[in-house]
């Protein structure tokens, strides 16, 4: 079916933020009934639950990446909608709304903690992040021409971080594996070995909790799984031969790196989450061998804090002083990384069994 326009009345002149929340609930509305009715799923999300509905069917592979965070249905503490039409809304107040495009940073002074709607529009793609906070009701809205090929790698992620962060919940910019009774977080730069890390531990006894973002809560730290998407270079899948053969090498390609999903042959790896023990950031030495170096905390949140801020505007003060207080509650390494990549789990499965002190 063809996806409605947004209306054209909210695209002139100067509607009010709830206003054209109602009418782009309209337009999901009148689409989800022209389809048949909205596909409901429900997800739980580090113990918060979360309601999606997609407009049409052809929107079902939009949260492939979080399927693995199934839940029953029930109750829900926050709704969202996602529909699309082909042109991408871009009303004048969402300027003034208290967000800004990722990898922007904000301005001096801007409100990033709170207000009563969220919204962030991200005129490259023509997605659109709608929170109504009061409402517990949010609206994604996409553009199905300029939407990018990595738009399912973290679906609805600006949306889940304003809410989930009212719930303690923070995403953050870093890749954790580990074993049900502990495991580590694993920051890192583009092209640092982040996502290698993650990856040369599928292939071992450690589990998977997620390659870009995660969430992480305090008292105790604890590690939340939330998407099982990774984004890898051919060069690195190149590297994990096993790893390759197993999950592919095909997939949208974006800036040079291949979406793919932890599944199917690794249905077992991506878990729920796990107790946080120790915080890595990754250094490759081009030496065979892999070691960890014991670093005080800021080395760690060096790394992670001005990744997150950039890829998740909505964390604001609250999730980056949570995050600070995370890491700095448990022991920080450099992983020194080696070119035999079959010894980075192992390295970090006896830091995990006790056998490297702090």
């Amino acid at each position: 079916m063809a996806h409605r326009q947004v209306p054209a009345a909210l695209r002139t002149g100067s509607p009010g933020v709830l206003d054209y929340l109602e009418a782009l609930y309209d337009a999901f509305d009148a689409d989800a009934r022209a389809a048949g009715g909205p596909v409901d799923r429900c997800y739980d999300l580090g113990g918060v639950r979360v309601l999606v509905r997609l407009a049409t069917p052809a929107l079902s592979s939009f949260t492939r990446a979080l399927e693995h965070r199934s839940s029953a249905a029930g109750e829900t503490g926050l709704a969202v909608c996602v529909g699309g039409g082909d042109a991408a809304p871009a009303p004048p107040f969402l300027a003034m709304a208290g967000e800004w495009s990722p990898r922007r940073r904000p301005p001096v002074g801007a409100d990033t903690d709170g207000g009563p709607v969220r919204a962030l529009y991200v005129g490259t793609t023509g997605a659109l992040s709608m929170l109504d906070v009061q409402g517990r009701r949010a609206i994604f809205w996409r553009n199905p021409r300029t939407a990018r090929p990595f738009e399912g790698a973290a679906p609805l992620l600006h949306i889940l971080t304003w809410w989930l962060g009212r719930h303690r919940r923070y995403p953050i910019h870093a890749a954790a594996v580990g074993t049900l009774a502990g495991g580590v977080l694993v920051a890192g730069t583009g092209g640092a070995g982040k996502s290698t890390t993650a990856l040369a531990c599928l292939d071992s006894p450690l589990l998977y909790a997620g390659d870009d973002y995660v969430l992480v809560s305090e008292d105790p730290p604890f590690v939340h799984s939330l998407y099982r998407s990774a984004r890898v270079s051919a060069k690195q899948l190149a590297g994990l031969p096993r790893v390759a053969a197993k999950i592919g090498t095909h997939g949208p390609v974006e800036f040079g790196k291949i979406l793919i999903f932890v599944e199917q042959e690794y249905a077992q790896k991506p878990v729920a989450g796990f107790p946080l023990r120790a915080a890595l950031t990754v250094r490759i030495t081009g030496e065979l061998d892999s070691r960890l170096v014991a670093v005080p905390a800021v080395r760690t949140l060096d790394v992670l804090i001005p990744s997150s801020v950039i890829e998740l505007p909505g964390l604001g003060r609250q999730g980056v002083q949570a995050i600070v207080r995370i890491v700095q509650s448990v022991p920080n390494y450099v992983l020194e990384a080696g070119t035999d990549l079959a010894q980075i789990p192992v390295v970090i499965a006896r830091l995990l069994d006790g056998a490297h002190a702090p």
